[in-house]
């Protein structure tokens, strides 16, 4: 692009209820850190409408493409960010060939050996045990945090440790195998805790939460349609959810996350988050039953040290300015001229 024009990248994602809304979440904070370097954003999503609902409130233009048709792209923009854990080498390899410059995120399939630059912004990675691409980033430093939460960080640090312990439940936009009904039920009426349960957008509850809801029990309270998480998360003390993107947001809030996971194969970072000391990984969904929930919850009610030590661990994890360094390094790869 010459100078005078514009600089707009294209944002390649996906989310919805079998996917989860993490990827938009995080390309939306990225967006805004581009556009404070003078870069516009433009979407190719999949057909999902709580997607498209979200990318319109944010005012951010988009067209409908899944992530394996690659031909749309052609069309726009030199530069293309591609947020997936899937595995697109040979849709990469078509756009380098037509000139693109691509940058993946949160990928470490054979298509990082294409990219011109690949980002990987989780508090899990390690750069001497993870070795993506020479191109790659990774690690704490490069999590992308919105600005709600930056905003209410320091509210959140000064909460302190009291009783009734504050538990918030956020098993992500869509949890696929109903976590938080599980979650919910072994904490009703528990002793000392009060806890705050996140209905995702892109969730489909089962008629067994609906009837906790229904219940009115005293210790227990429901949030529908929230697009910022943040204002709970201040007043949490610990919180539940999946691995996923909330836990960067968790972790940034000094807020200890309790990690229930959807899949078998999320055994290595589960053993990671154990290491960093930050919260408490538990194990598959299938395997943890309403005993183990409630002892991790119990847990923390009888360790104010404990709950202090993971506080204060999971604050100093990051600076929360991820997508401001991810947006300096796009900007420095520059725009190449189009092959066709």
């Amino acid at each position: 692009m010459g100078m005078g024009i514009a600089k707009r990248v294209t944002i390649w994602t996906e989310g919805g209820s079998s996917i989860g809304m993490g990827h938009i979440a995080r390309c939306i904070n990225l967006s805004r850190a581009l556009k404070d370097v003078g870069i516009d954003s433009m979407y190719y999503v999949n057909n999902d409408l709580t997607t498209m609902e979200i990318l319109k409130k944010n005012d951010l233009p988009y067209r409908v493409a899944p992530l394996e048709d690659v031909q749309g792209l052609l069309d726009e923009d030199e530069l293309i960010v591609i947020d997936t854990k899937k595995d697109l080498p040979g849709q990469v390899e078509l756009l380098r060939c037509r000139g693109r410059k691509i940058v993946l995120i949160d990928n470490n399939t054979a298509a990082v050996e294409q990219a011109d630059l690949t980002i990987m912004p989780s508090i899990y990675f390690d750069a001497e045990k993870d070795y993506v691409s020479p191109s790659s980033r990774g690690g704490a430093e490069y999590l992308i945090i919105g600005d709600s939460f930056r905003a209410k960080r320091e509210e959140s640090l000064r909460l302190g440790f009291s009783l009734p312990l504050q538990v918030l439940v956020s098993m992500g936009g869509a949890d696929p195998n109903h976590i938080t009904e599980k979650v919910v039920s072994a904490l009703v009426g528990m002793d000392q805790v009060e806890v705050d349960i996140v209905i995702g957008n892109a969730s489909k509850p089962t008629e067994s939460l609906y009837e906790l809801e229904r219940a009115g029990h005293t210790n227990v309270r429901f949030h529908k349609h929230l697009t910022d998480l943040a204002p709970l998360m201040t007043k949490a003390h610990v919180a539940f959810t999946a691995l996923g993107t909330t836990i960067n947001e968790l972790v940034f809030m000094g807020v200890p996350p309790i990690v229930i996971s959807n899949y078998f194969d999320d055994s290595q970072d589960l053993g990671r988050l154990r290491g960093l000391e930050v919260g408490i990984a538990m194990d598959h969904h299938s395997d943890c039953s309403a005993v183990d929930i409630r002892g991790a919850v119990k847990g923390f009610v009888d360790d104010h040290a404990g709950w202090e030590m993971m506080n204060m661990n999971a604050a100093a994890l990051t600076d929360g300015i991820g997508a401001v360094r991810i947006a300096a390094l796009i900007a420095d790869l520059g725009w190449p001229g189009r092959k066709g």
